[in-house]
């Protein structure tokens, strides 16, 4: 057993850039390891906080999207508004 875990270690260095993103991570409470592990397989979960707010805004255009009677620009704003959550998921 303590070899596999062994082998699950591995030893990197790290550009100034992506340096910072793990110390940012660090600092909001993310370790090390899960920043790292969550960046390796694709869903990394540092800006949540951020991505929710954005979620709250669509959510507030949306509202006032209905209010909107002109169905070319409805459909318009409508489009652009799901490329938008499709590019956040």
């Amino acid at each position: 057993m303590k070899k596999e875990k062994a082998d699950r270690k591995i030893s990197v260095r790290l550009n100034d850039e992506a340096n910072k993103k793990v110390i940012d991570a660090v600092n909001k409470g993310i370790s090390k390891s899960e920043f790292i592990n969550n960046a390796i397989i694709g869903c990394n979960t540092t800006n949540i906080g951020e991505l929710r707010t954005a979620m709250t805004h669509i959510c507030n255009i949306q509202t006032e999207l209905e209010l909107i009677t002109d169905m070319t620009t409805k459909n318009e704003i409508r489009k652009e508004l799901n490329g938008l959550c499709h590019a956040l998921r």
